[in-house]
């Protein structure tokens, strides 16, 4: 369940910046709609409009990719710690088994 919930939160995150992304994109397309290049004559050539939407649907995109990168990077973190712990593990075992082997062998002494 928390397992679900979790990834429900990360795909509403992911939504979110996309948003950000587009929303952004938008309003780069209104700042250049309203520069004083169209002051005089307001027309604006629909490929113009139509790369400057395209810019923001990559700029929404961009912010899911990073998302997805941090995301990446996290689950490498994870697993890097995870490998870590385990050989620290080990480690801890070696040196408890070569204690004891000491003590058992200084009693024989």
């Amino acid at each position: 369940m928390a397992n679900h919930i979790h990834k429900l939160e990360d795909e509403l995150s992911e939504a979110q910046e996309e948003l950000r992304g587009l929303r952004e994109g938008l309003q780069d397309l209104r700042r250049y709609l309203t520069t004083p290049k169209f002051h005089e004559d307001p027309t604006v050539q629909v490929r113009d409009v139509l790369n400057r939407l395209q810019d923001a649907h990559n700029l929404g995109a961009e912010y899911g990719w990073e998302k997805e990168m941090r995301n990446r990077d996290a689950r490498e973190d994870q697993a890097i710690t995870a490998a870590k712990a385990k050989q620290e593990k080990k480690i801890n075992r070696v040196e408890n088994w070569y204690n004891a082997y000491l003590e058992r062998n200084r009693t024989q002494i």
